[in-house]
């Protein structure tokens, strides 16, 4: 039995009433530009359950990142802004809290794993210093018992001679291994929710199933809950338990992650199957999705995907679309009950 079928069935049977770990409501960020303020995540919403992992896929541009950066409150502000919504974690909206109040959240009850570990980490203090730095901003312990829970940390993740590599700094370290340091850090003080912004983007193929076993053992052995950005839907499906897709800045679709590969409901979604690698006997040629991606500055209410939607007919350029319930999925297309789209082999 896969990990994913287990998972499912222990939600099924053990989790239906179990409180959400992390609820985003109605959640819309502005950036502002030259001529005035352009909308880069449109009324996203989605919730997170207690040991689930959910991916959010889509394109570059089309908010997965800024996403995840609200969720930290990391977005710069100015040039940007968080202009409506909730983040809900653990009861508390964490868009109601002050700064002092979010930093100690961030990187005790909440981690994140950035997209570049080797710009996340600061080159002129040892992987050790910055470690013992952020176990120590939320524990009270001496920096003898710190450096001690550092090392443990690296020899976690697979770092040889942990107690040694404390002592080198990022430049040292291979792209597998600065990512490795960077899941120790994440791990520091053992998170409630882990966000995992595309750790392994800059990784061979080799070193990215080893990133991802790690992951997938580390959530199980500290029992957290992750929310996996990526634009890779194989690493998706690898890890994932739920998936929702952007694109354009809103979420089109949401989806248990076997349903979504078998049957989507979205033609986009169906676009990013078809472009997918199929590792199957006479599979067809990759078929890209036409156009590109639109101008957030001067979208407009209507369909976003429209342009580029082979399905599209007559007013679906013309109507608002909301994020509507299809079955056990949410999907925002005004034909989603009429089509009948091409899942992944």
């Amino acid at each position: 039995m896969s990990r994913h079928t287990i998972a499912n069935d222990t939600r099924a049977n053990d989790t239906a009433d179990d409180e959400i770990v992390l609820s985003v409501r109605n959640l819309s960020v502005e950036f502002a530009t030259g001529n005035g303020y352009t909308r880069v995540v449109d009324d996203v919403s989605f919730s997170l359950r207690p040991r689930e992992t959910m991916g959010i896929v889509g394109e570059s541009g089309s908010g997965k990142s800024v996403t995840s950066m609200s969720i930290m409150r990391l977005i710069p502000t100015p040039p940007g802004r968080i202009a409506n919504g909730e983040i809900v974690f653990a009861g508390q909206d964490l868009l109601q809290l002050s700064e002092l109040e979010m930093r100690r959240i961030r990187g005790d009850r909440i981690s994140m794993i950035f997209q570049e570990p080797l710009t996340a980490l600061n080159p002129a203090y040892t992987i050790g210093n910055q470690l013992v730095e952020a176990i120590r901003t939320h524990r009270e312990i001496t920096r003898k018992q710190a450096t001690e829970r550092a090392a443990e940390l690296l020899d976690l993740v697979g770092i040889p001679s942990p107690r040694q590599r404390l002592l080198d700094y990022p430049h040292q370290f291979s792209g597998g291994m600065l990512q490795r340091a960077m899941i120790a850090g994440a791990l520091a003080c053992d998170p409630e929710l882990l966000i995992a912004d595309e750790p392994t983007t800059a990784l061979d193929v080799t070193i990215q199933a080893q990133i991802l076993e790690l992951l997938r053992r580390v959530q199980e052995e500290f029992g957290m809950s992750m929310l996996f950005i990526s634009h890779d839907l194989g690493v998706i499906a690898d890890v994932c338990d739920r998936v929702g897709v952007m694109y354009a800045g809103q979420l089109v679709e949401s989806s248990d992650v076997f349903e979504l590969f078998a049957r989507p409901f979205h033609p986009y979604t169906e676009g990013l199957l078809r472009a997918m690698p199929q590792h199957t006997a006479g599979s067809e040629e990759l078929v890209p999705i036409p156009g590109t991606t639109p101008d957030l500055a001067s979208v407009e209410a209507q369909c976003r995907f429209e342009p580029r939607c082979r399905h599209a007919v007559a007013g679906c350029g013309e109507t608002v679309v909301p994020l509507e319930t299809v079955g056990a999925r949410e999907v925002r297309c005004l034909r989603a009950h009429h089509l009948e789209l091409e899942g992944a082999s």
